[in-house]
């Protein structure tokens, strides 16, 4: 069953509970003779307590990676991901896939330019994968950036909307280290760039301190030489 019809299996359980405890706090006092009052508040308080476990561990359980990876495969390709990008403006990218709850996921990330310095930021937000399993789709907003001496940080600058998409491997999800994707830019503006192509890498060897990889505020830290290593330590190859 598809992941995103498994969470609406799912929220229809919780009325379906409600409608059986109703119809047992009606039939069973009767049937087996117990005290109608008293079976009423134990079959209302058993229906709390299930109505909390569904929600617990079947919607707020998602928060830990094991379960939420046996409701959703594509859970195994959370993490950061290295990016070589099919642009001469920015080649690289340092991406992130990461949960953010009810079924949804958030592809964020840093766009660098040759010498690895920051020049994009994007962040978008999972959609529906294609009805043939093959393709993830995303959606969201990106912006150039441009760095303030004075501030000593990296502000926002014009953007547009993004439209990631991701192909899904083929095999094993859980042994996926490279991901192909393409990435539309819908630039503000009369200016719109061509579509461009994405080759994802997981990053395995961490070589910088994890507070730089803990999401794009953090990428935009990095030095050009960390970010060097960072793709020499996964064995992606620069010019």
């Amino acid at each position: 069953m598809h992941f995103a019809e498994r969470e609406t299996v799912l929220e229809l359980a919780r009325p379906a509970m409600v409608i059986v405890a109703l119809t047992l706090v009606e039939a069973l006092p009767p049937v087996l003779g117990l005290n109608e009052h008293l079976s009423k508040i134990g079959i209302g308080v058993a229906a709390i307590l299930v109505l909390v476990m569904l929600d617990l561990f079947i919607r707020r359980a998602s928060s830990f990676a094991f379960i939420r990876r046996r409701r959703y495969p594509v859970a195994w390709l959370e993490g950061i991901w290295l990016q070589k990008v099919d642009r001469l403006d920015r080649p690289y990218s340092i991406g992130r896939l990461a949960y953010i709850g009810n079924g949804r996921w958030k592809y964020d990330g840093i766009g660098y330019t040759d010498q690895f310095v920051p020049a994009v930021h994007w962040t978008s937000f999972s959609l529906s994968p294609s009805s043939d399993g093959r393709s993830w789709y995303f959606f969201g907003e990106f912006h150039e950036l441009a760095f303030n001496k004075l501030l000593n940080h990296y502000e926002r600058r014009k953007g547009g909307e993004v439209a990631p998409i991701l192909d899904l491997p083929e095999k094993d999800w859980r042994k996926a280290t490279e991901l192909t994707g393409h990435v539309a830019d819908l630039e503000t503006g009369s200016h719109r760039s061509p579509p461009f192509s994405v080759v994802l890498h997981r990053a395995t060897s961490m070589s910088v301190p994890a507070e730089l990889l803990d999401g794009p505020e953090g990428f935009k830290k990095l030095t050009a030489d960390e970010c060097r290593k960072l793709f020499g330590d996964n064995n992606v190859r620069l010019p």
